[in-house]
């Protein structure tokens, strides 16, 4: 009974193993949180954590299954049944570029949702988007400025909107963001969300990516009657100030590099942050207040933030130190903390090589393909030159032996016996098909009938038709030479016609290798642009790019590898011929010689 209910369990598995959310959904992708960052949390767990997540021609082959739009895509937790929210701010299919905010129930260390599915490929999918789904209530502005007026709406569900003064819109660590000239300020809307609550908290955060010394610089200040609250950069060093009580870091930003930086106020302190990790903080009580005015940017006397700034949260709440470690670890531009198995399609089981090789084809990118191409042309050419080369030697080596065979049983006085009519050939200049289809009823296809050809001809130029060994028709030393002369002349079209096309496979030989290192070198190019510009950096988004590239080079190989064994065989056997040649007109000029002397 045991037996059956193990074997009955086996034959399951599968099933479970390969559980799909929805059929109508033929593509997904697992996304996984590594497990040794996500020690860093400790045993705190995250609720309702934004992930982002970067796809890229690094790690991810598939874009053009996706809609254009991208309302194809869905995001399910790791038992493949429950929908999670998400947010697209953006997607470029043209330069393969996706940038997609994730809400994650449950983040931790243990217990927690660490990895979820990415479904993609149903065409007749509709826009499941819903931005303000994607941030859990607690976060009152999330902009990303992705639009390009002067006015941005945040993605959270207050909608809030911030107005943008002598600040102009750049490629920035997210998709697009914000640069600062030292003049600039954003200015959010007042609103009833905007407020400070003692019992719950206040968050502030930014990425930022300051340029040179920073003196005297609000990055963030909300005022109100009762005080003002401001993140600032004091002598290049961040400051957090709530009326006269301040707190300091000991550590100056870092110039022209992207850093995450954060206010946290909770009941009995304020803190600040930098990439998740705690660089000052002070105790203080903050009353409750609503804001009378927001803004990001600024300074004193007009001397403002110079840089560039990027994904401003407010959060009205306190956040917990893994929160920052969290948001500072999984957007930063060398994100560790995510990876992108293989893409998998339904009904497919993959796996092994193949699957490897699939995966590699499918990141090989426009112009590397155009490499392969003019290689896949150069291969075509090399092989049809050294088939048709090898059966026209064939049948060249065998028309040679059965002429050689019947010239050395000729009689002495009789030269020209095996001599026949000069008839045009059937298939022109071609060596090949006049050796392959053309007739062979008198030795047409050996080079060393066409020698023989040749100087019966001009024997009887010089003796006459009837070749006999009259006094009369005696051949002179000139006479002889000459014969030789047009016999080695002779000799050299046909070494011609042996050695046709093959500069052909030394085009190939010495072209393909360096045809596929320019595809490949291309394409690390491209792959690690599309890396930089990304920002996602780890060794999952490096080598798929890298693995196509180098498919140019094994290309190249295949073309040039065949080509040189091919070239060398088909040279020495071409050798092989020639010699037998001039061993030919040597014998035929002595018996010419001997006979008409």
């Amino acid at each position: 009974m045991f037996k059956r209910i193990l074997a009955l369990a086996l034959c399951l598995l599968p099933l479970s193993v390969h559980a799909w959310w929805q059929e109508e959904w033929p593509y997904r992708v697992k996304v996984s949180l590594d497990a040794q960052q996500l020690g860093q949390l400790g045993t705190q767990s995250l609720t309702d954590a934004p992930l982002l997540l970067r796809l890229h021609t690094g790690n991810f082959s598939d874009f053009f299954y996706l809609k254009e739009d991208a309302s194809d895509l869905r995001f399910i937790a790791a038992d493949d049944k429950t929908p999670l929210s998400y947010h697209v701010e953006k997607f470029d299919l043209v330069n393969q570029m996706l940038y997609v905010w994730v809400k994650l129930p449950k983040v931790a260390a243990a217990d927690g949702v660490n990895s979820i599915y990415m479904y993609y490929g149903n065409a007749e999918a509709q826009g499941a988007v819903d931005a303000s789904a994607a941030y859990e209530s607690q976060r009152i502005a999330a902009l990303h400025f992705t639009e390009q007026n002067n006015v941005v709406v945040d993605s959270s569900s207050y909608q809030q909107k911030a107005e943008l003064v002598e600040v102009e819109h750049t490629a920035a660590l997210i998709g697009n963001g914000l640069k600062f000239n030292g003049k600039g300020v954003v200015k959010i809307t007042h609103a009833p969300s905007l407020q400070y609550l003692p019992g719950k908290g206040f968050a502030f955060s930014a990425w930022i990516k300051p340029q040179g010394m920073q003196q005297d610089v609000l990055l963030f200040q909300q005022s109100s009657s009762v005080g003002e609250l401001a993140l600032a950069v004091r002598e290049n060093k961040l400051l957090a100030r709530w009326q006269n009580v301040e707190a300091i870091s000991n550590t100056p930003l870092t110039a022209d590099s992207w850093q995450q930086v954060a206010l946290n106020v909770d009941t009995q302190r304020m803190a600040i942050l930098v990439n998740g990790i705690e660089v000052a903080s002070q105790a203080v009580v903050v009353p409750a207040f609503n804001a009378d005015a927001t803004l990001i940017g600024g300074g004193v006397a007009g001397r403002g933030f110079v840089g560039d700034m990027d994904e401003v949260d407010l959060s009205a709440a306190s956040r917990s130190a893994e929160w920052f470690v969290f948001m500072a670890g999984t957007q930063g531009q060398q994100s560790s903390w995510t990876t992108m198995d293989q893409s998998e399609q339904l009904g497919s089981s993959g796996g092994g090589e193949a699957q490897y090789f699939t995966v590699i084809m499918k990141n090989v990118t426009l112009d590397g393909w155009v490499v392969m191409g003019f290689l896949a042309i150069m291969a075509v050419i090399s092989w049809m030159v050294m088939a048709a080369k090898a059966m026209m030697i064939k049948r060249v080596r065998k028309d040679n032996r059965d002429f050689i065979k019947a010239f050395h049983e000729l009689p002495v006085n009789s030269p020209a016996a095996l001599d026949a009519a000069d008839e045009e050939q059937e298939y022109g200049d071609s060596p090949f098909l006049n050796s392959m289809f053309g007739k062979h009823d008198h030795y047409q296809g050996s080079p060393l009938y066409q020698l023989y050809h040749q100087g019966v001809h001009e024997l009887k130029l010089r003796v006459g038709t009837s070749l006999s060994a009259a006094a009369n028709n005696s051949l002179s030393p000139q006479a002889v030479s000459a014969i030789r002369a047009t016999l080695d002349a002779s000799l050299v079209r046909e070494s011609q016609k042996l050695n046709n096309n093959m500069v052909l496979l030394t085009i190939a030989i010495a072209g393909g290798p360096f045809l596929g290192l320019l595809g490949t070198v291309l394409g690390v190019m491209i792959t690690f642009a599309a890396i930089a510009a990304s920002g996602d950096v780890n060794i999952n988004a490096i080598a798929p790019g890298i693995s196509a590239a180098l498919m140019a080079t094994v290309a190249g190989l295949v073309v040039a590898i065949p080509a040189l064994f091919g070239y060398n065989y088909l040279t020495v056997r071409v050798k092989e011929l020639q010699a037998d040649m001039h061993v030919f007109c040597d014998e035929f000029i002595t018996r010419i010689a001997e006979y008409h002397s």
